[in-house]
């Protein structure tokens, strides 16, 4: 078995919700956009609504907790883009030069993060190391991404050569996507150095898992999404059909992947295919 073979994956269903699966409470899902999670929580940012959505992953189950709202001074979400987990911390992005930040136990804001102020920003995606350290954004007017930490402010910025649609961040790189550009590029996230691109026709969202890329994928046509596999910058395959409009996608876990599929958000069981 080489490399590339041990680094595939199969992919099989293992719950959704929305507007299909589970009835779990919660508003509707109606544009799910961007995802982010770990083996207990999972968020999902539901464009369309201007809401993000929280829920509670326990005992195999999947429960609706609360949704992120804004009132009074501190405005509203703006067709909420991305989400990111940062610490206790829920990170979100809605096309404006803000970050809210909100408490993940319960929904409330924090506080308010503004990059590049004074400047016309259109922020559409976010990545963060789980930590909490620093949190990575990217510009859709400028095509560059600008790293963060919510204390000491701007910390470094990228020029990504792409305009980036969706973007995903571990172990010190990021990769971005540009569904026009139909191209991936990956970045290591210190040096700002370019460590691969490959070109993935219909790419939206990315994510990594060990040395490979999955890509959320559809041809402009709702109900003819797929999730494929690159390994090393080379198609593997298919991994899933039959996806709605897939979008946003984080790995939960080392054995689950979450996918914001339009109007549900589905959780996928990841296994080795094994030769």
């Amino acid at each position: 078995m080489d490399a590339k073979q041990q680094c595939q994956i199969e992919l099989e269903l293992y719950t959704q919700f929305g507007s299909a699966g589970r009835k779990i409470g919660g508003p509707k899902l109606q544009d799910a956009r961007g995802v982010d999670g770990n083996p207990h929580l999972l968020v999902v940012a539901d464009c369309w609504t201007n809401q993000v959505n929280l829920y509670r992953h326990h005992k195999g189950e999947i429960h609706f907790q609360a949704s992120m709202k804004l009132t009074g001074a501190d405005g509203v979400l703006k067709s909420p883009r991305d989400v990111a987990l940062f610490g206790d911390k829920v990170l979100v992005v809605d096309g404006t030069a803000n970050v809210r930040v909100f408490k993940d136990e319960n929904g409330v804001l924090e506080t308010t993060y503004t990059v590049n102020k004074g400047s016309k920003v259109n922020l559409d995606c976010i990545a963060a190391n789980v930590e909490g350290d620093y949190f990575l954004v990217a510009d859709k007017i400028t095509n560059k991404v600008s790293t963060h930490n919510l204390t000491k402010g701007l910390l470094r910025t990228l020029d990504v050569g792409i305009t980036p649609a969706f973007m995903t961040f571990n172990d010190g790189k990021f990769a971005v996507s540009d569904h026009e550009a139909e191209k991936v590029c990956i970045f290591d996230v210190e040096s700002g150095a370019m460590v691969s691109e490959f070109r993935a026709p219909s790419v939206r969202g990315v994510s990594f898992h060990q040395r490979s890329v999955i890509a959320a994928c559809s041809d402009g046509l709702f109900g003819s999404g797929s999730l494929r596999q690159y390994v090393d910058g080379e198609l593997v395959g298919k991994i899933a059909d039959g996806l709605f409009f897939p979008q946003g996608m984080a790995f939960l876990s080392h054995d689950k992947l979450a996918v914001a599929d339009k109007t549900t958000a589905k959780v996928f069981r990841v296994r080795p295919l094994m030769s």
